[in-house]
């Protein structure tokens, strides 16, 4: 979305030449409801790989704007693995969206970013 593009144009113009980790959460729709259910593991683990590739594919435009930048691509509920992607990474500074809303809820925080904000062990940076 284009939040990706706003935090990935902010990191380059504020540390042009750091090294850039695109990092971006991933996880299966409803998978504790599959295994609950008894799906076979097999069609699960079949929805995982495709909602892995569907999360690469859609970070196209961002590393388009990004072409030097890595990419960590984090399985799980975006606040706690990017929190766990950081704790391992340990980057100097993380910059985030704001919010992923219209300009009209520029004002207010997402809960992803409110956890992040909370909990991160260092600098990070909020882009509007």
């Amino acid at each position: 979305d284009p939040s990706g593009l706003r935090v990935a144009a902010a990191a380059q113009a504020l540390a042009p030449a750091a090294a850039l980790t695109l990092a971006h959460a991933w996880r299966v729709p409803d998978e504790g409801r599959l295994r609950l259910h008894g799906v076979d593991p097999a069609r699960i683990e079949a929805v995982r790989d495709w909602a892995r590739a569907s999360a690469e594919g859609a970070l196209g435009e961002v590393r388009l704007a990004a072409p030097g930048a890595a990419l960590a691509l984090v399985e799980g509920h975006a606040a706690s693995a990017i929190l766990d992607w950081g704790r391992q990474a340990k980057p100097d500074v993380l910059f985030v969206a704001a919010h992923r809303g219209p300009a009209s809820q520029e004002r207010l925080l997402g809960s992803v970013t409110q956890f992040l904000l909370y909990h991160w062990p260092g600098d990070l940076v909020l882009v509007p």
